[in-house]
């Protein structure tokens, strides 16, 4: 898993320290000029003093902006790396389950709204388990990572993809038919049939089975998220009865 760091801005607050302490001595000078003003026994001329007074508010102003502005710099990172946080998977990089069912949602309401097609694939990698088994977590971790890298380049980008569960990844096809989202499914399988990955001397060849659902909905259509993912689900459970590494469409 991805360890999350601080930005290095909020390490080297020591440079917003200083700054503040230097605005601190000038906020000082300026009152103590000031004062000489009011007092009207100043040491040298008003003159003097006023453009004095102006010269250190100005440097004061600067300073204040600048830290400001450093620091919504740290926090637009701060807020950035957070959102990642929220909607990524950590292990693979892609969308997480939760972050995946909002856009559902919204390319759902798309489809509806225009009578577009979407279609919808789980990929399920066969006897995962005996994977983890056999050679460990984390040579299972790093087939699900090269899995995920292997999908996201075979989607267009206005596709979305998303770890759903431990071995199953989730993809939402916008504006895809059922024949382009079998033609899809067919090449990802046979590219995963083909991969060979190596552990200490042994080597380790796996499959996924795919279930897929594709439809064209209408702007009345009662059809919601969950009806989506769980004909996709019972579609990957026929493949997967039917002895895995194969597709299923409902």
């Amino acid at each position: 898993m991805t360890d999350y760091k601080q930005p290095s801005g909020i390490r080297r607050s020591g440079i917003h320290t200083a700054l503040l302490t230097v605005i601190f001595i000038l906020i000082v000078v300026f009152c103590v000029l000031m004062g000489l003003i009011i007092s009207n026994k100043p040491l040298i001329e008003h003159d003097i003093l006023a453009m004095s007074g102006i010269l250190v508010m100005f440097v004061i102003l600067f300073g204040i902006y600048f830290i400001v502005r450093k620091l919504k710099k740290e926090l637009d990172e701060i807020y950035g790396k957070l959102e990642v946080m929220t909607t990524t998977d950590a292990l693979t990089q892609v969308f997480n389950r939760n972050h995946f069912n909002t856009l559902l949602r919204t390319e759902l309401s798309r489809a509806k709204r225009y009578e577009r097609d979407l279609g919808c694939l789980i990929l399920d990698i066969d006897n995962f388990r005996n994977i983890n088994k056999k050679y460990g977590f984390q040579f299972g971790d790093e087939i699900l990572q090269d899995i995920a890298e292997l999908i996201k380049e075979h989607l267009r980008i206005t596709d979305i993809l998303a770890r759903y569960e431990s071995n199953k990844f989730i993809c939402l096809l916008p504006e895809t038919d059922k024949n382009a989202a079998m033609l899809l499914s067919k090449r990802l399988r046979g590219l995963v049939e083909g991969r060979v990955y190596e552990d200490k001397g042994e080597s380790a060849r796996i499959t996924v089975s795919i279930g897929m659902t594709s439809f064209k909905p209408e702007p009345e259509d009662k059809t919601d998220i969950r009806n989506i993912i769980n004909l996709a689900e019972k579609a990957l459970n026929k493949a997967k009865e039917g002895g895995g590494n194969r597709i299923e469409l409902l």
